[in-house]
């Protein structure tokens, strides 16, 4: 830059032609240092949502729905700094699209009809390459002990059963403090509510709740409680619902509890909730008012289950139609 500089000053020519050509000199180095930068800025990162088969009746556990929702709201809201990409276990086995990707949310039945049932070496290889991995609801639940020690090291905890509770109820939230809750506000909504998770035991790895309720004792008395939940009958005990963590290896995950049906999405704080939280996974900067998305038309998810019609259809479709219309009028 300096020699061309030179040699513009030592040319025998005019000072007023001197200083035309170096101002389109100047410019024409601006543009080249211009693009070289946009061909060095960061590329989307890239995000993959596992879901897997639905063992429950119609509406409940509509994981293909609820990913391929997802995909639509980060893609929209985000776009540009994530990728968002869709994978159906129940469809393939074909898991390679994992293999490049930045973080991965899994939302599909667990037991024994979870895809990644004797399979978690798999994520756990993806995340020791610095793999985020996020889950929701039924996920958190393995049949094998060594699952569930693979889902503590990778999202700080899981649903052990006859020591954790999923029954339906009202939960009011109270908030933590985390860069995931930009833009929520404390909030009330309906679910089967996991809870009483077995967290993690390991000291290293920071786990920050999201979102904490007070579970009604009338739900914790009843009979199929396990004796932990009912230990806690009259304590007032805040429960952890949705959480994050970082881990030792420098990756990052999450647990959100909610998820049994498709329709939640429609109460915007939760909704910000789940995508300011999948931002946090993808690692990328979460703005003050936190990420939002439009809503699908409830209608327009019924038409895409495609089991058969529960028996109780026509009173479960008016009471979760209820209050997808009461959770889309909520500002």
């Amino acid at each position: 830059m300096r020699g061309a500089v030179a040699f513009l000053v030592a040319m025998p020519l005019p000072p007023a032609k001197i200083v035309r050509m170096f101002k389109a000199f100047n410019f024409a180095v601006c543009a080249c240092a211009a693009v070289l930068l946009a061909g060095c800025a960061a590329s989307p990162k890239k995000v993959v949502f596992v879901s897997g088969n639905s063992i429950h009746l119609w509406g409940d556990h509509e994981h293909a729905i609820m990913c391929e929702e997802l995909v639509g709201m980060v893609n929209e809201s985000m776009g540009g700094k994530v990728r968002a990409e869709w994978l159906d276990a129940e469809k393939t086995s074909d898991l390679s699209a994992l293999d490049d990707a930045d973080a991965i949310v899994i939302s599909t039945e667990g037991e024994k009809n979870h895809p990644f049932a004797g399979k978690t070496d798999l994520l756990e290889k993806l995340n020791a390459k610095g793999v985020n991995i996020g889950a929701f609801h039924y996920t958190l639940m393995f049949d094998y002990p060594a699952d569930n020690a693979a889902f503590d090291s990778l999202i700080g905890g899981h649903y052990q059963k006859g020591f954790s509770y999923n029954p339906f109820y009202a939960a009011d939230f109270r908030l933590g403090s985390h860069p995931a809750l930009n833009g929520v506000k404390p909030f009330s909504i309906y679910d089967e509510w996991h809870f009483n998770i077995a967290f993690t035991k390991n000291a290293a790895q920071k786990i920050t709740p999201l979102i904490q309720t007070q579970v009604p004792d009338k739900i914790r008395k009843r009979r199929s409680a396990p004796k932990s939940v009912q230990a806690e009958l009259g304590k007032g005990r805040f429960e952890t619902i949705a959480w994050v963590v970082e881990n030792p290896n420098g990756t990052r995950g999450f647990g959100i509890m909610g998820g049994h049906v498709p329709w939640t999405l429609s109460q915007k704080d939760y909704r910000k909730l789940v995508l300011n939280t999948i931002a946090w996974l993808a690692e990328i900067d979460i703005p003050e008012n936190g990420y939002d998305a439009s809503v699908p038309p409830f209608e327009s998810l019924v038409a895409k289950i495609k089991k058969p019609k529960r028996g109780d259809y026509d009173y479960y479709i008016k009471d979760w139609r209820d209050l997808d219309a009461k959770w889309r009028k909520e500002k």
